[in-house]
């Protein structure tokens, strides 16, 4: 529950600063410790900083999300929101920032083999279910349909439209998962041996 959207605040004039990571509490402290050497790379958040002092900023988990959502979640709220003190308009991220190896892949898949989802029993904050029903709304990947003519690594070829992304995947025992959607959305060339025909 440690990956998601944040939002640093100047209690002073209300001004905000809108980011995402994979460890939410890692992030604060490294914010905070950059403003306070005078060496953070982002001059608005620096210069807010040095102004009105540690004191006036509170940093506020908005969203906890998977990392596949980050860049989705946080270009909504950094659009919605319009933050000062941000000086990107848009997230950047992340396709080719990190690529964990098989062997890493490995151990994060048996670390989580056998336990319940950590968001398992949580309930939301009215203010989390606002934005992601906000995001999920005008979200391509959940309401349109696709017409798709794909070949499995079994050579069977899959025809026709995907009017429902979560019972197609069900029924092909496919996890959906945004590297499928990239797939689908024609990002990617292929999905774990599946292939687009053209």
């Amino acid at each position: 529950m440690n990956c998601g959207i944040y939002k640093i605040t100047n209690l002073t004039n209300s001004k905000i600063y809108i980011g995402s990571s994979r460890n939410l509490s890692d992030r604060r402290i490294n914010h905070f410790a950059l403003l306070r050497h005078n060496k953070h790379p982002n001059g608005k958040l620096q210069n807010s900083f040095n102004k009105y002092s540690e004191a006036a900023f509170e940093f506020k988990i908005i969203l906890v999300c998977e990392e596949f959502e980050l860049e989705r979640y946080e270009n909504y709220l950094i659009d919605k929101l319009q933050p000062e003190l941000n000086i990107e308009k848009s997230a950047k991220r992340r396709a080719g920032d990190y690529k964990p190896t098989k062997e890493t892949i490995e151990k994060m898949a048996a670390s989580k083999r056998g336990k319940p989802s950590p968001k398992r029993g949580c309930k939301l904050k009215q203010e989390q279910i606002d934005i992601l029903r906000a995001v999920n709304v005008g979200n391509q990947n959940a309401s349109t349909e696709r017409n798709i003519h794909l070949i499995t690594p079994d050579g069977i070829h899959i025809n026709g439209t995907i009017k429902n992304m979560s019972k197609f995947c069900r029924e092909y025992g496919i996890v959906s998962n945004g590297s499928f959607l990239g797939f689908i959305n024609g990002r990617k060339n292929s999905y774990k041996g599946r292939r687009i025909i053209v």
